[in-house]
């Protein structure tokens, strides 16, 4: 798979359609610019085209929470991080006029990095684990959901 490219910025554009307009030949401009030939070309094709050198508005769905709404529930989220889900929703939604569901506010957790779990009572789960220890643990016999149900 080919390296990921990064876009030009309308500045570069511009500058691109200005050598091309002062009569500069595209090998020239490539030079002189620093990019690929083929990325000239694209620019002036798409400016002898369109008219215009900014770029089409992506397609797809836009996204439900804007940033100012993902920093909202990262603060409600931090006040208490051993709230369930299904609270922090219910808490998020009501300073919102769209509600949003559980798994959309579950994804956008974990994009913002609230990947790892809180114990919920920690005394249980340092209790067996200081008996056996990590490594005295079979592994085999044991049942990782119980494990897992401690956890939220």
């Amino acid at each position: 798979m080919a390296p990921k490219r990064k876009e030009l910025s309308l500045s570069e554009k511009n500058a691109i359609a200005a050598l091309h307009k002062a009569g500069m030949k595209g090998p020239d401009i490539a030079r002189q610019t620093r990019h690929p030939l083929p990325t000239i070309y694209g620019v002036l094709n798409r400016f002898k085209g369109r008219g215009s050198l900014e770029n089409k508005e992506r397609t797809g769905r836009p996204n439900l929470l804007t940033p100012r709404d993902t920093r909202k529930l990262c603060t409600t989220v931090k006040s208490d991080r051993k709230r369930p889900l299904h609270e922090i929703t219910a808490v998020f939604n009501e300073s919102r006029e769209e509600p949003v569901s559980k798994r959309t506010v579950q994804r956008k957790l974990y994009e913002e990095g609230f990947k790892k779990r809180v114990v919920k009572n920690p005394s249980e789960f340092v209790l067996q684990m200081s008996k056996k220890g990590w490594h005295g643990v079979n592994w085999q016999d044991t049942k990782l959901e119980d494990y897992w149900k401690m956890l939220i």
